[in-house]
Formats: structure tokens, sequence, C-alpha cells
């Protein structure tokens, strides 16, 4: 079942609402972590880079989420784009992560059986921005 605006969640790419053809979308930052090994009888000490996040998302075809998506991936110089994502809509008081984001793939897939799926994905440039939903 795709989102419901402001029920579910939202997702809003390059300006467009496309939560009414988004099934899934997997928020996830993440940081490298190296262990770097220490003279002597000290431990092993570890050092924590950055947080790379990159969004997943997935959804039912439909011609307002694909026209965001193949015009993200025909730039011939990727530029990124405003991307706001609440995980459970604009009325619940959660968390709503604003950022900037490229979208490094997009993918249809039209099966015999059942209805057509996209997937893509974004992959966060710069800092994600946490504010309460108003």
């Amino acid at each position: 079942m795709a989102f419901s605006a402001g029920f579910d969640a939202v997702i809003n790419v390059n300006a467009t609402d496309i939560s009414a053809y988004t099934t899934s979308v997997k928020f996830t930052p993440a940081r490298k972590d190296f262990d770097l090994a220490v003279l002597g009888a000290a431990p092993v000490k570890t050092m924590v880079g950055p947080t790379k996040t990159i969004v997943d998302l997935a959804g039912f075809i439909d011609p307002a989420a694909t026209a965001v998506f193949t015009a993200l991936m025909a730039q011939t110089i990727p530029l990124s784009v405003a991307v706001i994502y609440s995980p459970q809509g604009i009325t619940t008081g959660l968390l709503r992560r604003t950022f900037n984001a490229f979208c490094v793939d997009f993918a249809e897939d039209t099966p015999s059986e059942g209805p057509g799926k996209w997937t893509a994905k974004l992959a966060v440039d710069g800092l994600v921005t946490f504010t309460t939903n108003p």
C-alpha cells in the first residue's frame, strides 16, 4: 500500500510529493569505522568517519514519480535536489528530515503479473537537518 500524505509518511523529492506512489523508504545513516593498532600493549583504538546517508525508495509505477527520477537520471551534470522525509507524516510531531541528495540509481520493473514497481537510491549531499513537524 502506498503512503498516504499526512498519515503514514511523507516523501517529497525535488518539490514533488511522491508519497502516494511510494511503498517504502529506507533511511540509512552510517559511519565507517577503522581499527588502529597502537604500538606496545595498548588496546586497538577505533576511529570513526563522518556519517554517510543513503535513502532507498520503492513504489508503484506512476507518471509523476517516473518523471521525477528519469529527469534526475538524465542530467548530464548531476545536481543534488531538495528532499523532505517524515517517517510518520506531518501531523505526528515526529522529526522531519530535510536534506539535499543526488539520485544515483533508478529502476523500473514491469512484471507480467501484478503492478509495475520502481526503486530509487538517493545519496545525501551534506548534512541532514532534523526538525519537529509543524
